[in-house]
């Protein structure tokens, strides 16, 4: 998706999250904190702030790549292969609207009303 959105001047990036402190936690998951290698849990801040660098000029570069915000507990569990679900491909169309919205070169700005 990347290569092909290059052309637009539309950079195509992912961000992981891991264990994000917010109200649906379960007790469980704070079971996890100890292997974490940053000894705690992510906060929604800490998502946002990386979403914010990646749409910022300073990452006006970076394009094909995924993020992961974990505190570095992928380093320590091995992700699993996944198929896309639904839910996901429902989701790449919306953030592609978004992205192109924040084009300002962008043919079809008449997408953003």
């Amino acid at each position: 998706m990347a290569n092909e959105f290059a052309i637009l001047g539309v950079r195509v990036n992912a961000v992981s999250p891991g264990e994000i402190e917010t109200e649906s936690i379960q007790p469980e998951t704070e079971a996890l904190i100890p292997s974490i290698p940053l000894d705690r849990m992510g906060t929604p801040n800490d998502v946002a702030g990386t979403i914010y660098y990646l749409c910022s000029d300073d990452a006006s570069y970076v394009t094909g790549t995924e993020v992961w915000v974990t505190g570095g507990l992928q380093l320590i569990i091995r992700p699993v292969e996944r198929s896309i679900s639904p839910t996901s491909c429902d989701i790449i169309p919306f953030t592609v609207h978004i992205l192109r919205c924040m084009v300002t070169s962008d043919p079809w700005a008449h997408w953003c009303d």
